[in-house]
């Protein structure tokens, strides 16, 4: 009677094995590929399949190699690889379309174009230019003006800060005028906030009793220095009195008031 030839097993170190090949890919291999690249002792018969993709599904829930979409296996995860390539492919404005290019034949489009949403939700890729630009905007990964780049940035707060006062929603604005003190912001920077919070659409004129009545606690002196500052700095248009009158208040007796330059 012929002795029961043993079912075959999958090799003891094959997880090693397997790994070993994945790490010197240049890209994250198929399954069939996979089986292919294995030195003969760690070969896995068809009919032992479903045990190789056991075995792969308990090393990446170990993390010791990834899945990606597929059915493929690498030792990178998947995010880990195209990050880098997508912000590289970013260093120069350029079209999204470029960005995910640079990843699309491994990666695949329905993640490419999730990570490409979720990296310029993080900060890693801004837009060219950061507020419209429609189709023709470009994304960019580097700051290439950071002066420019912070003064868009402020502008666009002042204007959604106002936004959530005029809705009421005070708890969502960036800062409150009655509590400049206790925020390490200018000065300056509370009056754009206070011009356009109080006359949203810039060019609007805002009188200097209004602005007076937003900053109780700080002296009339201090906002007239700070506006003085804004206007010289282009960042508003002081309206002149018809009749300037001497005295302390420079605003309140040389100027009616203040609003946003429209040619920002």
């Amino acid at each position: 009677m012929r002795k029961a030839k043993p079912e075959p097993q999958l090799h003891p170190d094959l997880a090693a094995a397997i790994r070993e090949v994945l790490e010197r890919s240049a890209q994250p291999l198929p399954l069939a590929k996979l089986r292919t690249a294995l030195p003969g002792p760690y070969k896995v018969p068809l009919k032992l399949k479903d045990a190789l993709l056991a075995l792969l599904a308990d090393e990446a829930r170990a993390g010791r190699l990834h899945e990606w979409p597929g059915v493929k296996y690498w030792t990178r995860d998947c995010r880990a690889w195209a990050e880098p390539l997508m912000l590289a492919a970013a260093v120069e404005p350029v079209a999204s379309g470029k960005v995910i290019g640079a990843v699309l034949k491994v990666y695949g489009r329905p993640r490419a174009e999730a990570l490409l949403a979720d990296l310029l939700q993080n900060g890693l890729l801004i837009r060219v230019p950061l507020f419209g630009g429609g189709a023709k905007a470009k994304v960019c990964s580097r700051i290439a003006d950071e002066v420019a780049f912070r003064t868009e940035l402020d502008d666009a707060r002042r204007v959604i800060d106002a936004g959530y006062r005029r809705l009421g929603d005070a708890d969502r604005a960036s800062s409150e005028g009655s509590g400049l003190r206790r925020l390490a912001v200018p000065l300056d920077d509370h009056i754009l906030t206070a011009i356009a919070d109080l006359e949203p659409h810039k060019g609007l004129l805002v009188t200097a009793p209004r602005l007076y009545r937003a900053f109780p606690d700080i002296p009339k002196s201090e906002i007239d220095a700070a506006l003085l500052r804004l206007q010289d700095a282009r960042r508003v248009i002081l309206h002149k009195h018809s009749n300037p009158q001497q005295g302390s208040d420079l605003i309140a007796n040389l100027y009616v008031g203040a609003c946003w330059r429209v040619d920002q």
